[in-house]
């Protein structure tokens, strides 16, 4: 719908199948979905990228505060996981072994274990997933 047609004016169809989607151009869309919701249906949602400020965090602090954005009534997460997948996805709840996602590559988890923030060593995985503070995207209703 709406959704598609600004991301097909602004990036094209075919750029964002064969080469994904940044964040900046994810942001931009999802300006577009905040306006649409409030337009259309009524809906008031902001957005935020409340983790951006962290430097350089290790991977329990920045799972600790996840837990806690995900915890919030009425709000979403959007993570743009690096390695393995390099794809973004929601975040619908963080539990002590897993990240379960609402992902539309029908993904429901991925392991904790298989995570590493950008600055940390490699892991001896075959699956690995990097997570970015830059790369997180919080949004929340406000009706």
């Amino acid at each position: 719908g709406c959704l598609l047609a600004q991301a097909d004016r602004h990036t094209g169809a075919t750029d964002l199948v064969t080469g994904g989607i940044g964040t900046r151009r994810l942001i931009a869309l999802t300006r577009y979905a905040i306006d649409h919701m409030a337009n259309h249906h009524g809906i008031e949602l902001t957005m935020s990228r409340p983790l951006i400020e962290l430097e350089r965090p290790s991977k329990r602090k920045l799972i600790a505060k996840l837990r806690r954005l995900v915890g919030r009534p009425g709000s979403a997460v959007l993570i743009g996981l690096g390695g393995h997948l390099n794809h973004w996805t929601a975040v619908r709840s963080v539990g002590h072994r897993s990240l379960g996602l609402f992902d539309s590559s029908g993904l429901h988890r991925i392991r904790i274990d298989h995570c590493r923030t950008r600055h940390e060593k490699k892991l001896e995985t075959t699956v690995e997933h990097v997570l970015r503070p830059r790369r997180i995207i919080g949004l929340s209703g406000e009706n």
